[in-house]
């Protein structure tokens, strides 16, 4: 009992490499937690800007609606003022 065990090298070299073998994976784990994180942000980034564009498309639609509405109005008043004399439709 008062025996202290001695290991085997061949245990001691096999310890090492599980040592080892954590520790590179804790690397790549950390690594691969990155890359997706990084991912993510870019994701998200991108989704903010595509509504963004959105926003500016119906802003812009709406005013070339707009415009357009009132060069029809234009059209129709200058039509009257050429085409049709007073009191003849």
């Amino acid at each position: 009992m008062g025996e202290e065990l001695v290991l085997q090298p061949g245990c001691y070299k096999r310890h090492s490499e599980i040592e080892n073998h954590i520790k590179e994976g804790k690397f790549w784990r950390g690594v691969i937690v990155t890359a997706v994180l990084a991912g993510i942000t870019i994701l998200i980034t991108q989704y903010n800007m595509a509504i963004d564009n959105n926003n500016k498309m119906i802003a812009l639609t709406s005013k070339l609606a707009t415009i357009a509405e009132n060069n029809i109005k234009r059209l129709d008043r200058m039509e009257d003022m050429i085409f049709y004399v007073k009191g003849v439709k």
